[in-house]
């Protein structure tokens, strides 16, 4: 099996004050950069930039030459910035889940008679798969 090449993307809190607590994201040695609001907006306008970097440049970095995967570094005090407060707390499950704070607390609870439902179930289950799809790529 032919392993493929890794391009590192390193991930950071934006250090400008007008972004508000956004992600930068940049290839090192490459003038492709990227920003969003979460990480799963980095990954969506990393490889949209990528691409877009690669179509407009015929002579571009060695780097991307060939084919690669993008894998992402993000530094711990982002990544406790990011994922810290909200992982775990009712604010981060209302996050995950898309549930209002009655249905988190509740479950926060865990009213053993409660049951959730198949749908409220299916959005607990994809919620997670995000979140684990997210920390999986990663790197610290």
């Amino acid at each position: 099996k032919k392993v493929m090449k890794e391009v590192e993307v390193i991930v950071e809190r934006s250090d400008n004050l007008c972004d508000n607590g956004k992600l930068s994201s940049y290839i090192t040695d490459t003038p492709i950069k990227a920003k969003s609001k979460d990480l799963r907006g980095i990954f969506k306008n990393m490889k949209r930039a990528v691409d877009i970097y690669l179509k407009d440049n015929s002579d571009h970095c060695e780097i991307l030459s060939g084919e690669f995967k993008l894998v992402y570094k993000i530094d711990v005090t982002t990544f406790i910035d990011y994922y810290g407060d909200n992982l775990f707390s009712s604010e981060g499950l209302k996050h995950i889940t898309g549930f209002d704070d009655t249905e988190v607390f509740l479950y926060a609870m865990g009213d053993r008679d409660l049951e959730p439902s198949k749908q409220q179930f299916e959005r607990i289950k994809k919620g997670l798969k995000t979140l684990i799809e997210e920390l999986s790529i990663i790197r610290l």
